[in-house]
């Protein structure tokens, strides 16, 4: 999407190539910001960015369970 829009081009993405951008950068942000938002939704407080990080790092052994490749 943003690499066919020209909106993450070469010279933006530098140093990674912009498929790596958004692998490395885009899509765990987009994932952070997507559990800080379900803990709100399911009613527990407004959780910090750093807080929805610490749920990610704790889910990671069960996610790779989960789906295994």
């Amino acid at each position: 999407m943003f690499i066919e829009a020209n909106i993450l081009t070469y010279d933006l993405a530098q140093p990674q190539r912009p498929s790596e951008y958004v692998q490395q950068v885009l899509i765990p942000e987009a994932g952070l910001r997507l559990i800080a938002e379900d803990q709100k939704k399911i009613g527990l407080h407004d959780v910090s960015l750093e807080e929805a990080r610490a749920i990610m790092a704790e889910s990671v052994e069960f996610g790779a369970y989960m789906h295994e490749a």
